[in-house]
């Protein structure tokens, strides 16, 4: 690694770090969808019971009660590394919410450093700093960072190291120079990848495998044969001591098959906005790329297809095998919603292609050119140097930075009341307990806007809190019969009284709903806790409907 290489991972860690926190940097509290309060909630049982699990705590478990059809319930949703990272990282850091959103912040933008490492390692340093900084700004990764869906981010982001280790050993392999020790390492970080989220390893599944089949078909030879027998054997022992303990957790989740195929799609890059509208906001599904970004990934793709080298030949497989990731709803019935979340590694692509675009069109350029090699390498640094400029002039930095900074803000997040509250529940109520948040039906319904604020509560309770009732647990052996609870929360609504109109008066209605439903079920007198304009009342098991 030389001085251009250090200086320019010191500038990118300076500026991701300060981008990504910004949420952070704005309020210390946590945020995220429920699926951050859910990953966050199990490392936080492991740091504070200090012990190993192997079954989810109630409070936990109820979420997804029954939900894994092999292990029962209370099973774990995802093996346990990216929730013991939580734990290590709230035992370290002395502290719980903090510690685990700088970990998630510098996870999550590990993705950048990952493709630096690739495309410079194949391409050179400058097509590495154009790929890295513009995926600094990347907003698919920076949305998923904020919803809080860790595991399938950081398995995506370690995939360029994946592939690069597998390059190696093929490449080695066919310059009749093997050196299996990048196999072993393609192992372990397929293993790293299955551990976080099956995801990430799909995708880099579904990259090295044509990449295998395109260099066999260049160089004619297979490329696992018998000198390879031994080194094979072995790493099949490592992928099943890693895959086996886990794999249940898999195949017992629940069924996600799609709806009916749609094989038009066939000829169409990326996932149909329309059919998950619902679930991603279009400024994911459709991403943002600047203007000159699509001719020059182009460039690349052309570039690689037209000099077929065997790094060029990576780049035209990871093309390839993206697409079959985008498109496993066609041959496996996996839903679109499910495949979406692998957009995220469509810019680590784009931004990788259009940087060897540049590159290679300037080297082209160059080639009929009689200058000192000292002359092309400034003219290379230049034209690094104003890529990066525009980079970081455009418009995707504006709307990254506001992304970022306006996310969670104000009542989005649990607030101060609500984290005394959540302290409260912990110290007084039992840890089987069920607590009914905002009840009233159709009287008063949960919004969007506080479905997150209740899931961290939860989480910082370390108690079951929902939103629901189905009646399904009323029987349920778990359960004891003084373990109902129904919460009243006024806080939110209280401060939105100095919103503007039209929310002053959504605020009183629903109070006003609340309200006549609390009185007609209870009398206030009988709150176990009236504080800041939330109330609790223990009910009888035959009376929680």
């Amino acid at each position: 690694m030389n001085k251009i290489d250090i200086a320019a991972l010191v500038v990118l860690f300076i500026v991701a770090f300060s981008l990504w926190t910004l949420p952070l940097q704005n309020d210390p509290r946590p945020f995220g969808e429920g699926d951050a309060a859910w990953h966050f909630s199990i490392g936080d049982y492991i740091a504070s019971s200090d012990e190993p699990i192997w079954r989810l705590p109630f409070y936990i478990g109820l979420w997804y009660y029954s939900y894994n059809s092999i292990l029962g319930p209370f099973a774990p949703e995802y093996p346990p590394p990216n929730h013991y990272n939580y734990a290590l990282m709230q035992v370290a850091g002395g502290e719980r919410f903090v510690p685990v959103i700088m970990y998630r912040a510098i996870a999550s933008f590990l993705g950048i450093f990952a493709v630096y490492f690739l495309v410079s390692k194949l391409f050179g340093t400058y097509a590495a700093i154009i790929a890295s900084s513009s995926l600094v700004f990347s907003i698919r990764e920076q949305m998923i960072y904020l919803w809080g869906q860790q595991p399938t981010l950081i398995s995506v982001v370690i995939a360029p190291v994946t592939f690069y280790a597998f390059y190696r050993y093929l490449d080695s392999y066919y310059k009749n120079n093997s050196k299996p020790v990048y196999l072993y390492v393609t192992a372990f970080l397929l293993g790293s990848q299955y551990l976080l989220h099956i995801q990430g390893f799909a995708l880099s599944v579904l990259v090295l495998s044509p990449f295998t089949v395109l260099m066999f078909v260049k160089h004619r030879k297979l490329p696992f044969i018998k000198e390879s027998k031994k080194h094979l054997a072995a790493i099949t022992a490592i992928v099943l001591i890693i895959f086996l303990p886990f794999i249940t957790i898999y195949l017992g989740a629940p069924d996600i098959g799609g709806s009916t195929p749609d094989y038009s799609r066939v000829f169409k890059w990326g996932i149909d906005p329309g059919i998950i509208a619902a679930s991603y906001p279009s400024m994911y599904t459709l991403g943002k790329y600047s203007f000159f970004v699509l001719p020059l990934l182009l460039l690349g793709a052309l570039f690689a297809l037209l000099r077929r080298r065997n790094k060029d030949l990576l780049m035209l497989a990871w093309i390839a095998g993206l697409y079959l990731v985008l498109h496993v709803d066609l041959y496996l019935g996996v839903s679109q919603e499910r495949s979406a979340r692998l957009l995220i590694s469509e810019a680590a692509l784009f931004y990788s292609l259009m940087a060897v675009g540049i590159i290679s069109l300037l080297s082209f350029a160059l080639s009929f050119v009689k200058l000192p090699s000292n002359a092309k390498t400034i003219a290379k640094i230049g034209v690094t140097a104003i890529f990066v400029l525009i980079i970081f002039n455009g418009n995707n930095v504006d709307v990254s930075k506001d992304t970022l900074s306006a996310s969670y803000q104000s009542l989005f997040r649990i607030t101060p009341v609500q984290s005394e509250f959540a302290d409260w529940l912990y110290e007084n109520i039992p840890e089987n307990a069920y607590l009914h948040y905002i009840p009233g039906g159709n009287e008063y319904k949960l919004g969007s806007w506080q479905y997150q604020k209740l899931r961290w509560i939860l989480a910082s309770s370390q108690r079951h809190v929902a939103s629901g009732f189905s009646g399904k647990f009323s029987s349920n052996p778990y359960l004891e019969d003084d373990s109902f609870y129904f919460i009243f929360d006024y806080s939110d609504l209280v401060l939105l009284a100095s919103a503007p109109n039209q929310m002053q008066e959504m605020a009183r209605q629903s109070a006003q709903a609340l309200q006549q439903y609390e009185l007609d079920h209870f009398n206030i007198s009988d709150a176990l806790y009236n504080k800041n304009n939330i109330r609790v009342y223990s009910v009888e098991t035959e009376n929680f409907q």
